[in-house]
């Protein structure tokens, strides 16, 4: 396996980027003290946000569970008459369960080019076959009887499965009437789309290029993509109380003056180390539809954002985000990736010119430390390069033409 392995040392001063459900900077106990911690699920939230803002060709890979919205859009762009009902038709063979609102119950992880090819697969089935009115299984001859109308609310949203519980009624009845499903799909059209999906896993629309970098996972459809990334947790180095931010809101109308509102907000700063692999040999095989030049954009892109993203909690309050202060960049042939975060599972203390410089050093011994303990296990290195020695754009430049090298 030949992976890029970036190890990362970021400063951020007093913020929130990402908070927990208590609205506190997220923490753990790392060498038995408590550390400053951000989550690795909205650091790659941030990256694939970061690359659709550079690339809206390569990077169209949506999460949602409004699958039926993007269909209906499609339907209606081809002037589809009944486009709602062929949209929850097919919505229903990529999942079986919805939540009201018309929302799959499942997050699904779809480009805008393979939405376009689901629908064209449902449009290659002639009009009147594709759908065929739905009958809802009848309930019990007790249930009959007294059988309770559904009835549509303001309430929040519900999964199906529990109106029907509270109303008594089967599940399929209360999906029928609170979803409005009136048709579901012929055989025809289900072998259509069932065939069309196939091709997804092989990532074919020319937008996937987050989906093939991050991958995806589906329980009910075989259009699995491995992830070529893996992100840890960033964690500070040294030992983090988080602050307590008393503010106020003044009333500019009212005639007394004083506090309209009074609340407290919690932050903290830190220095975090953060790691990141980029399995090269997994993103090759997962964008094989991009040429070598588009490939080498993708990789270029997705390294800056590596780079650059973090999540942006609390932007507008107190913005903290920063670039790295320092990080090593290695491309790596054979051997299994390896965080170098015990380095920091003492704490460590300041210098006179803060964390980072006592960090740097602590990284660079962990290597060094790795390297003689373990030897040839580490595999063999291919490119080092180091950040801010080389600026971003050369730091970018020579892992990427370095895995292009040996790969291509």
């Amino acid at each position: 396996m030949k992976f890029i392995a970036l190890h990362i040392l970021r400063s951020l001063p007093f913020s929130c980027v990402n908070r927990g459900e208590d609205g506190a900077p997220k923490s753990c106990i790392f060498g038995g003290t408590i550390r400053a911690r951000i989550s690795s699920q909205s650091i790659k939230r941030a990256i694939r946000e970061y690359l659709k803002g550079k690339n809206k060709d390569f990077f169209r890979g949506c999460r949602t569970k409004h699958i039926v919205k993007l269909l209906t859009d499609f339907f209606k762009n081809n002037q589809v008459g009944n486009s709602e009902d062929l949209a929850k038709a097919v919505t229903s063979i990529l999942s079986d369960k919805f939540e009201e609102g018309i929302r799959t119950k499942t997050v699904l992880f779809l480009s805008n080019g393979e939405i376009e090819l689901i629908g064209q697969a449902a449009l290659s089935v002639n009009e009147p076959e594709r759908l065929v009115e739905k009958k809802t299984p009848e309930s019990s001859e007790e249930k009959k009887a007294s059988k309770k109308k559904v009835k549509k609310t303001e309430e929040p949203v519900k999964a199906v499965e529990d109106i029907a519980k509270k109303t008594e009624e089967p599940v399929e009845a209360v999906e029928d009437e609170l979803l409005d499903i009136k048709y579901t799909a012929s055989e025809k059209l289900t072998k259509a789309v069932k065939t069309q999906l196939k091709s997804l896993k092989g990532l074919t629309a020319k937008d996937t290029a987050d989906i093939g970098i991050f991958g995806r996972m589906v329980t009910s459809l075989d259009i699995n993509v491995d992830s070529a990334i893996a992100c840890s947790h960033p964690l500070s180095v040294h030992e983090v109380t988080n602050e307590i931010d008393y503010f106020t809101a003044v009333d500019d109308v009212a005639p007394n003056k004083g506090a309209a509102h009074v609340d407290e907000a919690l932050y903290n700063s830190a220095t975090y180390y953060q790691t990141i692999f980029i399995n090269i040999d997994q993103l090759k095989t997962n964008l094989s539809v991009f040429t070598t030049e588009q490939f080498k954009v993708i990789l270029d892109l997705l390294l800056r954002g590596c780079m650059l993203s973090l999540p942006e909690g609390k932007k507008n309050t107190a913005f903290g985000i920063t670039p790295p202060s320092y990080a090593k960049g290695l491309l790596i042939e054979g051997g299994s990736p390896l965080t170098l975060a015990n380095a920091y599972e003492a704490v460590l203390n300041p210098s006179n010119n803060g964390y980072v410089e006592n960090a740097t050093t602590v990284l660079k011994q962990e290597w060094d430390k790795q390297n003689k303990d373990l030897g040839d296990e580490l595999g063999k290195i291919k490119a080092e390069v180091e950040f801010p020695n080389k600026n971003l754009t050369d730091f970018c430049k020579e892992l990427t033409d370095s895995c292009l090298n040996i790969s291509f």
